[in-house]
């Protein structure tokens, strides 16, 4: 599964790009609000949210992080379509240059005046942690696996979907570093990846629930104190 993956990241990667430079028509029109790009971000993480509540469900309603993993896909999923407002109605609420409570008048949470302006941020910090941060001390910090991401449960991103978050990263922010600015359609392959990875940690925590025993092993807390203090 992991090269059928990278494969196919690779393959969309490069051919956003050369849309981008060589039919940018094209690319615009992929990557517009309400067409392909956004569709698939949505399809892609309301299936996270699903299969983590499936998991929660199998777990006999247990592990309290899966349970709040599922509730923030879904918020996600919701504020992708504007909860349905795009497929039922028009995709507003209002004049979108008035001086309402949301920025574009649309029905959502996200362009809402005050969380508008930081939601970029928000949305970066908890992706660092689930897609890095707990991955990787959950792999390197012996105390912190046993203690909290065990006896939790706390849903661990595969250390494999790393390279897809750094893709996801890298359309977000070189266009900033380098090309004098943001590019919304390499701004929403960049929302594309980061919610294939929501997947990723979804499909791998629904099958912890038929494999508890799956994750890898490596000294206990009572192992890394021993060297320490016997030391």
């Amino acid at each position: 599964m992991k090269v059928g993956v990278y494969a196919a990241v690779a393959a969309t990667a490069v051919v956003a790009v050369y849309l981008y430079n060589a039919h940018f028509d094209t690319f615009f029109d992929l990557t517009l609000e309400d067409h392909l790009v956004e569709w698939t971000q949505f399809w892609l993480v309301l299936a996270a949210s699903v299969l983590m509540f499936v998991a929660w469900a199998r777990t006999r309603f247990r592990r309290w992080f899966t349970l709040g993993y599922a509730l923030v896909f879904f918020v996600v999923a919701g504020e992708e379509i504007d909860w349905g407002d795009r497929i039922w109605g028009n995709g507003t609420i209002g004049d979108p240059n008035s001086k309402g409570l949301n920025e574009q008048g649309e029905l959502n949470l996200h362009n809402i005046r005050g969380v508008h302006e930081h939601q970029r941020l928000v949305g970066l910090m908890i992706f660092l942690g689930i897609a890095f941060v707990i991955p990787l001390t959950y792999r390197f910090w012996p105390l912190l696996r046993e203690w909290v991401y065990d006896r939790f449960d706390v849903p661990i991103s595969p250390i494999w979907a790393m390279p897809i978050a750094l893709v996801a990263l890298a359309f977000q922010f070189v266009p900033r570093a380098f090309l004098g600015g943001n590019i919304l359609g390499f701004d929403e392959m960049g929302e594309l990846y980061t919610y294939l990875v929501f997947l990723i940690v979804a499909l791998d925590t629904v099958g912890s629930t038929f494999a508890p025993a799956r994750r890898p092993a490596g000294p206990s807390a009572d192992e890394v104190l021993r060297d320490v203090f016997v030391r």
